[in-house]
């Protein structure tokens, strides 16, 4: 009896074990995201701004 109880307790603990592991995994992944949309969005605004300096380049030698 003794022994199915402790079989039991060390089975309880590996599940919460794999669990906790399985949480880090994905706050890591969701951690590398974040840092991969932030890098992409600043991306987006710079060349947004190159963007609007040809524009305005292109329209200031057109123009007159």
């Amino acid at each position: 009896m003794l022994n199915s109880f402790l079989q039991e307790r060390f089975m309880m603990a590996n599940l919460v074990k794999s669990a906790n592991i399985e949480i880090e995994k994905s706050k890591s992944i969701n951690l590398k995201n974040t840092e991969i949309l932030r890098r992409y969005e600043s991306d987006v605004e710079t060349y947004k701004g190159y963007l609007g300096k040809l524009r305005t380049s292109i329209s200031g030698k057109a123009g007159p």
